[in-house]
């Protein structure tokens, strides 16, 4: 029991170790440069639309829960996370043209709506689009 209890401290010692040296991902929640790269396009290509973790996965060629656990640890965020950011960037750079109201571009951006759009800008930026815009267009 004793010799048990040895051999678990010391695999998670070399687990601590291997983390605080910062080894990244295990080998098997990494993605493969390729495959992750194609992914990322995909997203770009495809902000306006509804993109589930199903189409992410897919990219990939990995069940859906292989690619949110690997995704995650190679990129520091959520598939759903990352796709988020990415609409808030295209969105603060369609919010510097005049021409396009909120709306219009929470809909070009693959928002549900404004109040969609709001909802997951202002934890993103610190503001809502709003503000954001009149500060940047003052």
């Amino acid at each position: 029991m004793l010799r048990l209890r040895e051999h678990a401290a010391m695999l998670a010692g070399v687990e601590l170790l291997r983390l605080l040296h910062g080894r990244g991902a295990p080998d098997r929640h990494r993605i493969a440069p390729a495959r992750l790269r194609a992914v990322l396009a995909h997203v770009e290509a495809h902000l306006a639309e509804e993109i589930t973790l199903s189409d992410l996965a897919a990219v990939a060629r990995l069940s859906r829960f292989h690619f949110a656990r690997a995704f995650r640890a190679e990129t520091g965020v959520t598939p759903h996370g990352h796709v988020t950011q990415r609409r808030v960037e295209r969105a603060k750079l369609l919010m510097l043209d005049q021409g396009l109201s909120l709306s219009e571009i929470a809909l070009a951006c693959g928002f549900a709506h404004q109040a969609h759009f709001t909802t997951a800008f202002r934890p993103v930026v610190g503001t809502t689009p709003g503000r954001w815009r009149q500060e940047r267009l003052s």
